[in-house]
């Protein structure tokens, strides 16, 4: 059966692993603000929320009818169902001319930030950061599913795109990561568990 009708869909920028010369690539979770705040210790990968430039907003209205974008330029909107496999494509283009692809300001809010509970420091010094390189890695196409949903949807079916990274730091900042009470680094099989080794949920855009 076709679908039809108005659909969401939702596009993130993220870290799937991190690695140094003398660590292997492990996969990086950081405890969500949201469910924090509610008493609940939920871990996420780091990112979140793309931004579309100019040109991406203008071309998503004209070529896809593009409707009720989310927080100003992000990169979360709806259209009819039927351009939604088109709205995909366009997104797996990769193009940064239309849409952020860079995770760099996300890293930055994140492990610069200083909005997690307790929270007296940041997660990593400037300089620290700026020690970090990043690659592009397999992106992710998710069709609605309960497991992904969140207080934005709204009842509306939900498509995800997420763009994924991996980064590679001096072996210091691989340590400083792994050390924080607010990251976890994760195996294959913590994911497929669905819990750190540590007994906390992980949340559903922590993908192998």
């Amino acid at each position: 059966m076709e679908l039809q009708g108005l659909v969401r869909f939702s596009y993130a920028v993220l870290i799937r692993q991190i690695s140094s010369n003398r660590h292997a690539p492990m996969y990086l979770s950081l405890l969500n603000r949201g469910s924090a705040k509610t008493g609940a210790a939920v871990y996420k990968s780091l990112g979140g929320g793309g931004e579309l430039t100019s040109l991406g907003m203008q071309f998503l209205v004209r070529e896809f009818n593009a409707t009720s974008f989310e927080d100003g330029n992000d990169a979360r909107f709806q259209v009819e169902a039927q351009y939604i496999q088109q709205v995909m494509s366009f997104f797996a283009s990769q193009d940064s001319r239309y849409f952020e692809i860079d995770p760099r300001r996300e890293m930055r809010e994140e492990l610069l930030g200083m909005e997690l509970p307790g929270q007296v420091a940041p997660i990593l010094s400037e300089t620290q950061l700026n020690a970090i390189t990043t690659t592009t890695c397999e992106p992710i196409r998710l069709a609605p599913a309960a497991e992904f949903n969140s207080a934005r949807d709204s009842g509306v079916r939900t498509f995800r795109f997420f763009s994924r990274h991996d980064a590679f730091m001096p072996d210091e900042v691989f340590e400083t990561i792994a050390s924080s009470i607010y990251c976890r680094l994760l195996s294959e099989a913590d994911i497929d568990k669905g819990i750190t080794s540590d007994g906390c949920k992980i949340g559903g855009n922590v993908i192998k």
